[in-house]
């Protein structure tokens, strides 16, 4: 937290070689580690899934626990229209919005992933 609160732009280095250069969030997103919202909605149906997936503003959405007559948490990548879209679907779908918390990638994790890859 110290470096992104500090730098404005981060050059990462392994083994004497740049492997990254830009902003957190631009190298998060370079690895497809960019923001990312965790939702948990009350009475969901099986469908939950497939209807978070079928928003224009949604890339991608991932269970991360989802259990009968419990909360379902769900990990949503979409645009900035994102968060809004999913609380109108919670409405429509009769779903109780108990969480939308935003997410980012940490800078370890983006170094994480840069090494890796190489």
């Amino acid at each position: 937290p110290e470096v992104e609160s500090l730098c404005e732009r981060i050059v990462l280095i392994n083994s004497g070689r740049i492997v990254g250069d830009g902003t957190v969030r631009e190298l998060a997103e370079k690895v497809g580690a960019g923001p990312w919202l965790e939702c948990h909605f009350q009475g969901f149906s099986e469908q939950a899934t497939a209807d978070i997936a079928s928003l224009d503003s949604v890339k991608s959405v991932e269970v991360l626990s989802s259990e009968a007559n419990k909360v379902g948490r769900f990990r949503v990548e979409g645009n900035a229209d994102c968060a809004a879209d999913l609380v109108k679907l919670a409405v429509n779908k009769g779903w109780e919005t108990q969480a939308l918390i935003p997410h980012g990638a940490s800078l370890e994790e983006v170094f994480l992933s840069l090494v890796e890859a190489e």
